[in-house]
């Protein structure tokens, strides 16, 4: 068997895990990566004299299997906690993920508005079928909620128009819970 060089595009998190797993099976392997530095999204830097923090520091998941990898692979640099997250938009912190308690909270006028959408969006018997992030977005928060917090930062993030981005990306990040909860 001849041990053949592997290389792997990109040096976010997704390519350094699959790297360490190939390498813990001794293959040989080079990451390949265009930024200055690794880490992809997942990063902190200098900047004007303060520290900031780009892209996911907080890893969260449904799956078991994953987390308990995460765990014992990197539980020396990790750590478990209540975290409580808020997007910031003009100067204002609005809990995230969005809750009905915290729709309660906004102006009469924006609360009423929203609370139109999503009652026509709960009465509605079959849920359309979506083909992009912005339709499935639309067919879970409304319009309004998805214009105020559901359009601006995927497509910086991504790089294109929620209305091409497709609907798989948006299950998972998108929900309206009854309570704000950490």
């Amino acid at each position: 068997v001849v041990n053949s060089q592997i290389y792997i595009l990109g040096g976010g998190v997704s390519g350094l895990i699959t790297a360490y797993e190939l390498l813990k099976l001794g293959k040989d392997v080079t990451v390949i990566e265009k930024q200055e530095e690794l880490g992809g999204l997942a990063k902190s830097f200098s900047w004007n004299g303060f520290e900031v923090d780009q892209g996911p520091h907080i890893y969260h998941s449904p799956d078991d299997d994953m987390i308990n990898y995460l765990k014992t692979e990197f539980g020396d640099v990790l750590y478990e906690r209540d975290h409580f997250a808020a997007n910031y938009k003009n100067g204002k912190y609005y809990p995230y993920p969005i809750s009905r308690e915290f729709i309660n909270d906004l102006e009469i006028e924006l609360q009423t508005k929203i609370k139109n959408e999503l009652e026509e969006i709960d009465s509605q018997s079959e849920s359309e079928v979506t083909a992009t992030f912005s339709e499935y977005v639309n067919s879970i928060a409304g319009p309004t909620l998805t214009k105020l917090f559901f359009k601006d930062y995927p497509e910086k993030l991504w790089g294109m128009s929620t209305d091409v981005l497709d609907a798989n990306w948006a299950p998972k990040r998108v929900s309206i819970l009854e309570k704000k909860r950490a």
